[in-house]
C-alpha cells in the first residue's frame, strides 16, 4: 500500500487507473527487490557456512595431505566452491539487471496497469547484453588455498626428510 500511496503521490493522481505508467510493473520490481534481500541474507548464511567448512576441510590437510592436494585439485580445475560462488554471484548480478530491465519496460514501455498481455518488441531484447562470465584472478584464487599450498608443501619436505634420513640408513652391498 506504502508503494502504491507512494506512486500516486509521485504521478499526482488518486487512483492507478489515472496512471501515465503501468504501476504493475513498478510492483513487481518492489517484490523482485524484496526477493533480492531475501536472497541475499539466507544464501549468504548458507554460503558463510559452506566456506567455513573448507577452511576446517583445510586444517585437515595438517593429518592428510590427500585433503591439502584435493583442495588444490580442486580448485586449480575451477571445480570449488570459490569459483561456484563466483559463478553464482554474476549469474545473479546479471539476472537481476535483467529483471528490472523487464520490469522496468513493462513500467515505463507504453503499457497501462492491468494490460498483463502487452510483450516487449525484439528491439528490447536485442538491447540485452549476452552473459558474460568473468572466471576468478590468480590474485583472489591464492589467498584461498595459501593454507592448502603451506600444508603440501610441509608434507612434500617431510617426504624429503624421511627419503633421505631413510636412504641414509639402507646399507649398501
Amino acid at each position: 500500500m506504502a508503494l502504491k500511496q507512494k506512486t500516486l503521490n509521485k504521478y499526482k493522481v488518486d487512483t492507478i487507473t489515472n496512471f501515465p505508467i503501468n504501476f504493475d510493473g513498478i510492483r513487481m520490481q518492489a517484490d523482485e527487490q524484496y526477493g533480492n534481500q531475501v536472497w541475499d541474507k539466507h544464501f549468504g548464511d548458507i554460503y558463510q557456512i559452506l566456506f567455513l567448512q573448507k577452511k576446517h576441510l583445510q586444517y585437515l590437510g595438517f593429518l592428510d595431505p590427500y585433503m591439502a592436494l584435493h583442495n588444490l585439485s580442486i580448485g586449480l580445475t575451477s571445480n570449488d566452491l570459490l569459483h561456484h560462488h563466483n559463478f553464482l554471484r554474476q549469474v545473479e548480478v546479471y539476472r537481476r539487471n535483467f529483471v528490472k530491465a523487464l520490469n522496468d519496460k513493462h513500467a515505463y514501455g507504453g503499457s497501462k496497469t492491468g494490460e498483463w498481455f502487452w510483450k516487449a518488441d525484439q528491439d528490447f531484447y536485442n538491447s540485452i547484453h549476452d552473459f558474460k562470465h568473468s572466471a576468478v584472478s590468480i590474485s583472489v584464487m591464492i589467498p584461498n588455498y595459501f593454507l592448502d599450498i603451506i600444508v603440501f608443501l610441509s608434507w612434500f619436505i617431510v617426504l624429503i626428510f624421511s627419503i633421505i634420513i631413510s636412504v641414509k640408513k639402507i646399507e649398501l652391498l
